[in-house]
């Protein structure tokens, strides 16, 4: 009986024949390796599944592991042979490890006489670098002191300018007051009053302007422009200067293909309008200021060059000072000595913007013959989308104010009034809050 013997076989690797059958019995196949007369055997039961029989393999172990033996004498062999080849390479890197050692020691010391040639370049370089930068400091030091004298010079010329028109403010409305049933006489005064706060506010405006600028403050925010209409604009901006000092204005354009373009429309039109405010001041009556516009090829797809061109046959700019006229607080002469106002940086602002736009601007000027100051601004071409979007912003007409219910937010009494008046002459309802806590309690109450 198979399962007679099996059993009184001495199984290995704490197997039995009970759990062999039992794993039978549960699976239908069990193995198990066990030792029946000194040898050992591999044995495998398989419960056949359509008949009552058992498969019994029986097989002796020294055939199952014939391969695995013979795999485990040549990795034997291999690692032997690995060991021998080893050892010799070791004896053979070793003396070579030594013999360049040995060379590392020889170049080390060559290395080592090399790095302080090095050093010794390095130090002369260093004592070279240091006088040029303290050359540089000098340098740098004197061109504060530059600056700062500059500054100087320039708040010691704008004290007097400011206090000039703040003098005649105070003085025309102390007259006015003093004159107050002479209806004619005190509209004479608030007219001078008037003159002299405007010229206040630019000198005023050109400081701060001057300041946000170098502050880095100011961005430059690119939309779609049509050049005819900022044209159109910068025109009637300076019209009324053109025609109370008699001036001829010219304004054509060169070569434009491209007339609709991206850029910043207000930095443009303040750059045009500082050099053009310098043109009209310093042109006699009865002289000329021209605009010229041209489109220069060379630019890259999509982009376009566009100079303008600002020309008039006022007094002109002595040589020496057109070195210098771009720089900030700078100016040729003081207001009072030139008769002519003006706070002395508006050529500051111009090129300070347009640097901003990625341009350039130049002088050329004579004196007795005129002025011409160039500006190139490089531009990106809009696109029809771009065009189209632009057109629809625009509004068509300008909507009359009239009727317009309005809430004043403003906590400054005196310019809550002045507002308020403006408004009112316009024909608004206006409704005052002094802060914003009030200006929100106004909405609720409203809604």
């Amino acid at each position: 009986n198979v399962y007679t013997v099996l059993s009184q076989m001495s199984y290995l690797h704490g197997s039995s024949f009970a759990a062999a059958k039992e794993r039978l019995a549960r699976t239908g196949s069990c193995y198990s390796n066990a030792v029946l007369d000194g040898t050992e055997y591999y044995y495998a039961l398989k419960q056949m599944e359509n008949a009552q029989w058992t498969l019994a393999f029986l097989v002796p172990a020294e055939y199952v592991a014939v391969n695995t033996q013979k795999l485990v004498n040549i990795v034997m062999v291999v690692i032997v042979g690995f060991a021998t080849v080893f050892s010799i390479m070791a004896v053979i890197a070793g003396w070579f490890l030594l013999r360049e050692r040995q060379q590392r020691e020889l170049q080390a010391e060559k290395k080592t006489n090399l790095r302080l040639e090095q050093y010794n370049i390095q130090l002369t370089q260093a004592n070279d670098e240091m006088r040029r930068a303290q050359d540089a400091a000098a340098e740098a030091l004197q061109s504060a002191e530059r600056a700062s004298k500059a500054k100087t010079d320039f708040l010691s010329n704008m004290s007097h300018d400011i206090r000039t028109p703040m003098n005649a403010i105070i003085g025309f409305t102390s007259l006015a007051a003093t004159h107050i049933d002479n209806k004619e006489q005190v509209l004479d005064y608030l007219k001078k009053i008037s003159t002299s706060s405007q010229h206040l506010l630019s000198l005023i405006n050109d400081v701060l302007d001057m300041s946000r600028i170098e502050s880095g403050k100011v961005k430059i925010e690119e939309k779609a422009v049509h050049l005819p209409d900022l044209v159109h604009d910068v025109r009637s901006i300076i019209q009324p200067n053109i025609s109370s000092k008699r001036l001829s204005l010219f304004i054509d354009t060169m070569d434009v293909v491209d007339e609709d373009i991206i850029t910043d429309p207000l930095r443009l039109n303040q750059v045009l309008l500082n050099i053009l405010s310098n043109a009209i001041k310093f042109t006699p009556t009865g002289g000329m200021v021209s605009i010229r516009i041209a489109q220069k090829p060379g630019a890259p797809k999509g982009c376009g060059n566009y100079e303008f061109r600002i020309k008039d046959n006022g007094i002109g700019i002595n040589k020496e000072f057109q070195k210098h006229i771009f720089e900030p607080f700078e100016r040729e002469r003081p207001a009072t000595a030139s008769k002519v106002e003006g706070s002395g940086i508006g050529m500051g602002i111009v090129k300070k913007l347009v640097g901003l736009m990625s341009g350039t601007v130049e002088v050329e000027s004579k004196i007795g013959v005129g002025s011409t100051f160039t500006v190139t601004i490089p531009s990106r071409i809009a696109s029809q989308e771009e065009t189209q979007a632009k057109r629809e912003t625009t509004p068509s007409d300008e909507k009359s104010l009239c009727g317009v219910k309005i809430l004043l937010t403003e906590d400054n009494d005196l310019n809550a009034e002045i507002a308020t008046e403006l408004l009112r002459e316009e024909g608004c309802a206006v409704d005052r809050a002094k802060d914003g806590v009030e200006c929100v309690d106004m909405l609720e109450k409203a809604a």
